[in-house]
C-alpha cells in the first residue's frame, strides 16, 4: 500500500504529465487566435471588446458561440490576451505585448513568423522523431515529405516558400527596430556591411536607414533576390554563402547558423572570414541564440528541437560557438544577450 506521500507525489506526476501531453493545446489554440484575426479585430476596436462584441465581429459561427469562452480562456491564461473591466457587468478582452505581435499592420508584427512555425509542414515533421532517431534518414522533415529536405520543400512549395520569406522578414523587422534603437553602436563606424542570406533585405534596409553613409550588401540565393530593387546604399547580389561572399568591414548573419551542421558552418564564417576588408577594427556578426549550458532556457530547447527536426541544425552553447569560431580561423569573440532566448555575437579576425 502507498504512503501518503507516494500518493501526492504520484497525483503531482500525473498532473505534470498530462501538463506535456496537452501542451501542444496552448501552440494550436495561439493558430486558431491567428486563424480568427483576434488580435487584429481587437487592434481595429481600438479598445477592450466584450466576447460578444468579438464573435459578432470575427464572426464566429452560430452554432459554435457556446464554445469561444473556451478559446478565450485559455488564450487569457496563457498571457497572449487579457482580461479587463469594461463595465461593473462585463469583462472585455485587450492586447498584451504578445497579442501586440500579432496585429498583422504593427510594424513590429510577428504574423508571418508564428503562422509559419506552426503550419502543417513543420509540425507534422516532429511525429517522426521516433522513427527517426532508429533510422540513418536525414531528419524528420524528410520522412515527412517524401524524402525532400526542409529547403528542397521550401524550392518546390511555392505557398510554404513565401509564407516562409514573410516570416523572416517579420523577424528582420522586429530585430530591425531593436538594433537601431537600443545596439546601434555596434554597427557604427563602417564603410561597408554585409548581410548574408539577408533575404529580401528587410534587416540591411532598417540599418541602412540609421547610416546613410554606409554601403549595403545583401548576398542571397539567385531566386530570392531575382526580383528586389538596389536603392542608393543597398544592393543585391545573388551567390552562394557556400562558395564565397562579397567583400565587406563588417558582415551580418541573422538566424544563419543555426541552419546547419559544424562542418557547414566552419565553412560559412571561413568564407566571411576572408571576406572581411581589415583584420583591424572589421567583424562578423552573429545573430542567434547562445543556449546557457548548465540552466538552458527551455524555449531555446524547443528551438533547438525545431532545427534538430527541420534542417539538420542546432542552437549552441557558448563553447560550442567559440569552437565554430575557432575552427574559422577567428581570434576572439563577444556576446551580448538581447533577452532570455536572443544574443548578438560580435566575431573578431
Amino acid at each position: 500500500m502507498e504512503s501518503l506521500d507516494q500518493v501526492t507525489d504520484i497525483l503531482e506526476a500525473d498532473t505534470q504529465l498530462y501538463r506535456l501531453i496537452l501542451t501542444f493545446a496552448e501552440s494550436m489554440s495561439l493558430k486558431a487566435a491567428l486563424r480568427l484575426q483576434i488580435a487584429d479585430v481587437i487592434d481595429r476596436h481600438g479598445g477592450p471588446m466584450t466576447l460578444s462584441q468579438l464573435a459578432a465581429t470575427i464572426p464566429i459561427h452560430p452554432s459554435k458561440i457556446p464554445h469561444f469562452h473556451r478559446l478565450m480562456r485559455l488564450l487569457t491564461s496563457s498571457q497572449i490576451f487579457v482580461k479587463v473591466k469594461i463595465d461593473a457587468v462585463e469583462d472585455g478582452y485587450w492586447h498584451s505585448p504578445v497579442s501586440r505581435l500579432l496585429v498583422k499592420t504593427s510594424e513590429i508584427s510577428c504574423t508571418s513568423f508564428a503562422i509559419m512555425l506552426l503550419d502543417r509542414v513543420l509540425v507534422n515533421s516532429f511525429h517522426w522523431i521516433g522513427e527517426w532517431f532508429q533510422s540513418d534518414l536525414r531528419s524528420p522533415c524528410f520522412m515527412e515529405h517524401d524524402g525532400k529536405t526542409f529547403w528542397e520543400l521550401a524550392g518546390v512549395n511555392p505557398h510554404y516558400n513565401t509564407l516562409f520569406n514573410e516570416a523572416m522578414g517579420n523577424d528582420a523587422t522586429l530585430m530591425g527596430e531593436v538594433l537601431t534603437k537600443k545596439y546601434r553602436h555596434i554597427f557604427e563606424g563602417f564603410n561597408t556591411m554585409l548581410d548574408v542570406g539577408g533575404g529580401t533585405g528587410t534587416l540591411a534596409k532598417a540599418i541602412a536607414q540609421e547610416f546613410p553613409q554606409t554601403k549595403f550588401i545583401v548576398l542571397d540565393l539567385p531566386h530570392v533576390v531575382a526580383t528586389a530593387e538596389n536603392s542608393e546604399n543597398v544592393t543585391f547580389v545573388a551567390g552562394d554563402m557556400f562558395d564565397s561572399v562579397p567583400q565587406a568591414d563588417a558582415i551580418t548573419l541573422k538566424l544563419i547558423l543555426h541552419d546547419w551542421d559544424d562542418e557547414q558552418c566552419v565553412k560559412i564564417l571561413s568564407n566571411c572570414r576572408e571576406a572581411l576588408v581589415s583584420n583591424n577594427g572589421g567583424k562578423v556578426i552573429i545573430l542567434d541564440m547562445v543556449v546557457d549550458e548548465n540552466s538552458p532556457e527551455k524555449t531555446q530547447l524547443y528551438a533547438d528541437m525545431l532545427m534538430m527536426v527541420c534542417v539538420e541544425g542546432k542552437e549552441r552553447t557558448e563553447k560550442e560557438w567559440a569552437g565554430l569560431f575557432s575552427a574559422a580561423g577567428f581570434s576572439n569573440y563577444k556576446i551580448t544577450r538581447l533577452s532570455t532566448i536572443r544574443s548578438i555575437i560580435e566575431v573578431f579576425p
